[in-house]
């Protein structure tokens, strides 16, 4: 009953959303009533003033002393059982995929929430389009002009970010009812705020609300799909006229996009959609990439591309993200030859976010799926899964963007090895690499230097045996 009630409340809310959306007075009362319950003295304010130097708190707040909001309690896969944000068990035999749609100002993003709708009901997935909270708020009343002072910005930002993971979680719940394999697709994401604020002000409202970059960066979902603006390389098709409150020239679009695509360094599953192929190939690179991501076979592939560096690299001069990263082989029955399963532990301080990755062969193509685990399956598979053949393998890696590409720098500390790893279209043939990095040579058809191999306890004379 009290499930029900509930899943009940779920489908009010979802009404009002709508009637918000659409333009309903009782909607727009209803979420003037919302927006005041989160004004400033909803937001906890800490005991002591803190600057932004307290940055690295917010990286390292630990998981047991994290205020337990809704970023520490992340959304999953409903795979197997799939625990949802509100703390209530769901179980279901079908998975739940969660993407982000993000980019600059006429970059697609209404277009491509529709066509990776339809693409993807019409082979039997139920798709949830998550609408925009900041285009709720814009459209009803709030503006930029009000936003004069930074603690103002900050109380915007707080507001816009729980309204954000509010309808997140809706439709989280509302997932829970089909019987369909689903697919949420968030136009943008929780971090997308921290490209339109001062990194001052965002880190102070990470703070004041209890916030740590684990939880609502990676915790939440599962890839974020970045779609470059028109005013990058397609300037003849940027337009104000689609969208009332767009406001940015040309070069204040291109400006947003880059700090849209900084504000996603570290999220593991990061994907640039850029303008090089005309934009309906574009829509089709995005709906190939989705598909790969949900088990569907494609024309169009993703490939990691490899480089040996030489020695470890410790920094980069961009912006970016250190992680450290454990890696475990596990025995699972079933699996054919040359298919395996791995999870993995991602550490940024003292916070951690886990996913389980199988690999298995379809009509010869390699397909991937991920899911994101709790620490608990991950300890439990660690002590009783783990595949005896193998070794843990433990890395420390730099991700970063250069050129409009996310690099990630692995180095295997118990082999004294550097790689470099960039994954991209099949169409690129050619990959400006950062001229930081002292490149030895290309290594992506050398099996010898994969994970999968540099695992084994005893290594074979040829990586192919």
């Amino acid at each position: 009953m009290e499930t029900v009630a509930k899943l009940s409340a779920g489908l009010l809310v979802g009404s009002w959303v709508y009637k918000i959306l659409a333009g309903d007075k009782s909607g727009k009362a209803l979420q003037e009533s919302i927006l005041k319950s989160l004004e400033p003295g909803t937001l906890e304010k800490p005991k002591t003033e803190r600057s932004s130097s307290d940055y690295n708190s917010i990286m390292s707040r630990s998981e047991e002393a994290a205020t337990p909001n809704q970023a520490t309690r992340p959304m999953r896969y409903r795979t197997d059982s799939f625990a949802e944000v509100t703390g209530e068990s769901v179980t279901t035999s079908k998975p739940l995929y969660i993407f982000v749609l993000t980019g600059g100002p006429c970059a697609g993003k209404t277009t491509a929430m529709a066509r990776v709708s339809n693409y993807f009901r019409q082979r039997g997935f139920t798709v949830y389009t998550v609408p925009e909270a900041a285009t709720i708020m814009m459209s009803n009343g709030a503006t930029f002009a009000d936003l004069d002072t930074d603690e103002k910005e900050l109380t915007f930002q707080a507001c816009l970010l729980k309204t954000q993971m509010n309808l997140e979680d809706l439709f989280v719940r509302m997932s829970s009812t089909t019987d369909k394999p689903c697919i949420l697709l968030c136009d943008r994401g929780t971090m997308d705020g921290r490209a339109y604020i001062p990194p001052d002000t965002w880190d102070r409202m990470m703070l004041r609300a209890g916030y740590d970059y684990i939880n609502l960066r990676d915790r939440r979902y599962n890839a974020v799909f970045h779609l470059v603006t028109a005013a990058n390389a397609a300037e003849k098709y940027y337009t104000l006229e689609n969208n009332n409150v767009r406001l940015e020239t040309v070069e204040e679009a291109r400006a947003v996009d880059l700090r849209l695509q900084e504000a996603w360094i570290g999220h593991s599953n990061v994907v640039v959609f850029d303008n090089s192929t005309g934009f309906e190939d574009k829509m089709q690179r995005l709906i190939s990439t989705t598909s790969q991501l949900v088990g569907l076979s494609t024309g169009t592939k993703k490939q990691f591309v490899k480089y040996l560096l030489e020695g470890e690299v410790k920094t980069v001069p961009v912006r970016f993200e250190k992680f450290e990263v454990e890696k475990v082989y596990l025995h699972l029955e079933g699996l054919a030859d040359k298919e395996y399963c791995f999870q993995r532990k991602r550490a940024q301080g003292a916070l951690c976010s886990y996913q389980l990755t199988t690999v298995k062969k379809k009509q010869g193509t390699k397909i991937e799926t991920k899911r994101l685990i709790r620490g608990r399956e991950y300890a439990y598979n660690y002590s009783s899964l783990a595949d005896s053949s193998r070794k843990i393998v433990h890395q420390r890696r730099i991700t970063f963007l250069y050129e409009g590409l996310y690099y990630e720098i692995y180095h295997y500390i118990n082999e004294n090895l550097t790689v470099l790893n960039c994954q991209v279209d099949e169409y690129i043939k050619e990959i400006k690499l950062p001229p930081f990095l002292k490149v030895v040579r290309e290594i992506t058809d050398e099996p010898k230097y994969s994970s999968y191999y540099l695992s084994l306890k005893n290594r074979p004379a040829s990586p192919d045996q």
